[in-house]
């Protein structure tokens, strides 16, 4: 029994090691210099049409950006514009009664 506690104390004073203090309370020259950045980003518009496997136009098509409450349905010719998006990678959602939702990523 006491074999086994010996082991487990040297094997946790073995494997704990401490953290790395910082050296004479500086920081590396590196991180000293930081960017600014502009929180005035370009508004983002994506727009874009909804077929049909035949290329047929679905007009009334629900579009929508995915974790998000943007979404719009598509005009007469199948067309959507979706303003005021995020910035980054969005996931855009089209889909229409009897038919399979399609999601994009973009």
């Amino acid at each position: 029994m006491k074999k086994l506690i010996l082991l487990f104390i040297l094997l946790g004073v073995a494997f704990v090691t401490p953290a790395q203090e910082k050296k004479r309370d500086r920081i590396k020259r590196k991180f000293q210099q930081t960017e600014e950045v502009t929180s005035e980003l370009p508004p983002v518009l994506v727009h874009g049409r909804v077929f049909n496997a035949d290329r047929e136009i679905l007009a009334g098509a629900s579009v929508v950006v995915r974790g998000t409450r943007i979404g719009v349905n598509t005009n007469g010719e199948g067309e959507y514009y979706l303003k005021g998006l995020p910035t980054g990678a969005v996931s855009i959602q089209a889909s229409y009664v009897g038919y399979k939702t399609k999601i994009i990523d973009y």
